[in-house]
C-alpha cells in the first residue's frame, strides 16, 4: 500500500518541487519512513508544509550554513514538526527567533535536534538555558551544549529531574545548568575532559560517576564547591583510567563494560 501512495505522490506538484529542492540543497527532503494508510492525511499535510518551508530563503540560508561545517548535512522533517505552524510566516519567524537566541548563546544556529523541546506557548527548557547564558553576558562553545552535559547537574537533585520531562524541572534548575555550562567553558581542564567524554562512553562513565553518587539536594542552587569537587574526582578517575582502564571502571561500577551506563547509574542510585 505504501508503494501505491508513493507512486501517486510522485505525480503531484509537491513531488516535483521536492526534486528541485533536492538538486539545489543536496539532500532528499522526502521522508516516507512513517507514511502509512492510517496517517496518510497527516503525512501529506506535514510534507507539503515542509516543502514550502524549505523553499524559503531563510531556511535555505541556515541549511547552507550547516553544510559548510558538514557537507552531508540535511535537515529532518520530523525535527521541525514542533515548530511548524499553519502559516509559513509564523514558522519562519519562530525559527528566526530561536536562531537569534542560539547565535548569542552558543555561536551557531539553533540545533534542529532541540526543536522537539519547543511548544507554541513555551520556547522550552533548552531555549531558557540559552537565555540564562546570555543573561550572564557570556557565550559557550557549542560542543558542550549537549544533553548529556546539561543533564549532569540534575543528578544533584533528590527528586528526579529530566530535561526531556518538562514537568520535573523549574527555572532554578535551568539557571543552575546555564551556570554549570559557563563554569565548564571557563575551565580548560574540565572543558577538555567533557569534550573527550562526549564521544567516549568509558570517559563519560568516569565523569558521570561523581555527579550521580554525590549527596542529593532537595533544590538546585549554584554551589561551585560541589561542582568543583565532582570535576576533581572525575579528573582523578581519568588519570587512574590512563594507567589501568578496566580496573578503574571495575572499581567504580563493579564491571569494566559500561555500555549500559544509564542502567548502571540507576543501580548505584537505588
Amino acid at each position: 500500500m505504501q508503494q501505491v501512495f508513493i507512486y501517486l505522490f510522485s505525480k503531484t506538484s509537491y513531488h516535483a518541487r521536492a526534486i528541485k529542492l533536492k538538486n539545489k540543497l543536496n539532500f532528499n527532503p522526502l521522508d516516507y519512513s512513517w507514511l502509512s494508510y492510517k496517517n496518510l492525511r497527516l503525512w501529506l499535510v506535514t510534507t507539503s508544509n515542509w516543502i514550502s518551508l524549505l523553499e524559503t530563503p531563510y531556511i535555505q540560508k541556515r541549511i547552507r550554513a550547516e553544510q559548510e561545517a558538514n557537507i552531508h548535512f540535511g535537515p529532518n522533517m520530523v525535527d521541525y514538526v514542533r515548530v511548524m505552524h499553519k502559516d509559513l510566516e509564523t514558522t519562519t519567524a519562530l525559527v528566526k527567533k530561536l536562531d537569534a537566541i542560539s547565535l548569542n548563546a552558543i555561536n551557531m544556529y539553533y540545533p534542529d535536534k532541540y526543536f522537539q523541546f519547543v511548544r507554541v506557548s513555551d520556547l522550552g527548557p533548552i531555549t531558557k538555558i540559552m537565555e540564562y547564558i546570555i543573561e550572564q553576558k557570556k557565550s559557550i562553545p557549542h560542543k558542550i551544549f549537549n544533553l548529556y552535559v546539561m543533564s549532569l547537574p540534575l543528578y544533584f537533585s533528590l527528586p528526579y529531574k529530566s530535561l526531556q520531562e518538562r514537568e520535573t524541572i523549574n527555572d532554578q534548575d535551568l539557571k543552575f545548568i546555564a551556570l554549570f555550562l559557563t563554569f565548564i567553558a571557563s575551565n580548560p581542564e574540565y572543558f577538555a575532559l567533557i569534550e573527550e567524554s562526549i564521544s567516549d562512553i568509558n570517559i563519560q562513565a568516569l565523569v558521570v560517576y561523581p555527579f550521580s553518587t554525590i549527596e542529593k539536594r532537595p533544590s538546585l542552587y549554584w554551589n561551585e564547591s560541589i561542582v568543583e569537587k565532582c570535576f576533581k574526582a572525575a579528573v582523578s578517575y581519568r588519570k587512574n583510567y590512563q594507567k589501568a582502564p578496566k580496573d578503574t571502571l571495575k572499581d567504580l561500577y563493579g564491571k569494566d563494560d559500561v555500555s549500559d551506563l544509564f542502567e548502571l547509574i540507576t543501580y548505584h542510585n537505588s
